[in-house]
């Protein structure tokens, strides 16, 4: 797992990177949309703005996602 993470960080495959980001953030906030929806639906949450909030909870978990794997590579130097 960390061999191909080190592969897709590479300076050479930040453009791959790029674009496989960007479509898996579109796939997962649709389906996180769902989620939020029903959510509203059942009155567990009270959101006004489902896409724009599941896209921004995505661009988060990603981040995060993205921070941890710097710091287990900078912890390995």
């Amino acid at each position: 797992m960390l061999a191909a993470s080190r592969l897709m960080h590479m300076d050479e495959n930040i453009l791959l990177v790029h674009k496989m980001r960007t479509e898996t953030l579109k796939v997962m906030a649709h389906e996180m949309a769902i989620i939020i929806s029903q959510g509203v639906d059942e009155g567990v949450f009270d959101v006004e703005h489902i896409p724009e909030t599941a896209e921004i909870m995505m661009v988060n978990i990603s981040t995060f996602g993205e921070t941890m794997n710097k710091l287990i590579f900078n912890s390995e130097k």
